[in-house]
């Protein structure tokens, strides 16, 4: 699950990923959201210089700009259609809700990979969402299906959130390495 990790940024701060270029593998996955405000020329530059800096860029629509499971569904199949992957990365969530979610989704048909959002390392957000019970540390998501990754969210702390993804990482490798 955290051994291929993906990390988000927004598009007016693309350019600030070459801030954390020390911390994250050159594999990194890049999320890129287009939101609202965001005109396609914005983002493909983002993902341009994201590439530029060695990561591998993943413009995203956001899930909350579809309506239904259905639609889901449907954009799944169109971009498939073109031979191309796809993806699933959610919001915050509990552990649980997010097996539920994976449960239900499946029975529906929609076989994606899933990438699950958990927040950065830095300021109100992780606090918050350990309140509201969104989290139980990065810990809490590990025993998911190996199908499913890690997501981080950086929420505007960039460099805390890449050192947790990198030590989070470094030892599921050590981990790994050691049950071999």
């Amino acid at each position: 699950m955290i051994e291929d990790f993906s990390f988000e940024t927004v598009t007016r701060r693309a350019a600030e990923v070459a801030d954390v270029r020390d911390l994250l593998p050159g594999w990194t996955r890049i999320a890129i959201p287009h939101l609202d405000g965001d005109d396609i020329v914005t983002l493909v530059d983002a993902a341009h210089a994201v590439r530029a800096m060695g990561f591998v860029p993943v413009p995203h629509v956001a899930a909350r700009r579809l309506k239904s499971a259905a639609g889901l569904a449907a954009k799944a199949a169109a971009v498939r259609e073109q031979g191309l992957d796809a993806s699933v990365t959610t919001q915050f969530a509990t552990p649980a809700s997010i097996r539920e979610w994976l449960a239900s989704s499946r029975r529906r048909g929609i076989d994606l990979p899933v990438r699950v959002g958990v927040p950065g390392a830095h300021g109100v957000f992780p606090a918050l969402a350990a309140r509201l019970g969104l989290v139980g540390g990065v810990a809490g998501y590990l025993d998911h299906p190996p199908e499913l990754k890690l997501h981080f969210s950086p929420l505007g702390a960039l460099r805390p959130t890449a050192l947790l993804a990198s030590r989070y990482a470094s030892a599921a490798a050590r981990h790994a390495s050691a049950a071999a």
